[in-house]
This record gives C-alpha cells, structure tokens and sequence, in this order.
C-alpha cells in the first residue's frame, strides 16, 4: 500500500491549518490595530472573526469601539446591541432594544 498521497495530505493539512491565525490571535491583532488609530483594519479583522463565530461579544464589543472612534455611531450602536442580545444569566438572555437602528 502507497502511503504517500496520504502523507502529502496530512502534511498540507496541517501546514494550512497551522498557518490559519485563531480568533484569540485575530482578536490582539485587531485590538492592537485600533490602539495605533488603525480603525479601518482593525474593524475589518473584526468582522472576519464575526463571520467565523458570531457568538463573540468581544469581537462586537471592541468592533463598536472602533466605530465610536470613527463617528460610526449607528454601527456603534447595532454592535453593542448585538453584545447585549448575546449576554445570559443564567437561563435568562438579556435583551435590550432588539430593533437597532438601520440606515
């Protein structure tokens, strides 16, 4: 039996795997980025993990900083509503003004 396709495959499997960056590493990236007033990247990489899990409030939460430092007070808004939405006690799900505003 030839195990060499096989090998090939797990080997690139894990170098891409490897190469992926975790949402923890995104999440200091983005946070970093927004520190130095790099809004614009920082939001973008924010959204990237928000499309990978969009059950992290802290990528909603730091993404609503951002856009208050740009003005973007209704995108502010909408973000930290969605942290609000997504905050439990217990067996309870806090809820807070589920009509954010739209454009």
């Amino acid at each position: 039996m030839n195990c060499k396709p096989f090998l090939y495959f797990i080997l690139a499997s894990s170098i891409f795997f490897a190469c992926t960056p975790s949402n923890e590493e995104l999440l200091d990236k983005a946070y970093k980025l927004g520190k130095q007033q790099k809004y614009d990247e920082a939001i973008k990489i924010y959204a990237q993990i928000i499309s990978r899990n969009n059950q992290i409030q802290l990528a909603y939460y730091n993404r609503g900083i951002d856009y208050l430092a740009q003005k973007s007070y209704q995108q502010a808004f909408n973000d930290f509503n969605r942290v609000l939405s997504l905050q439990t006690v217990g067996d309870f799900h806090i809820r807070y003004n589920e009509n954010p505003i739209t454009p």
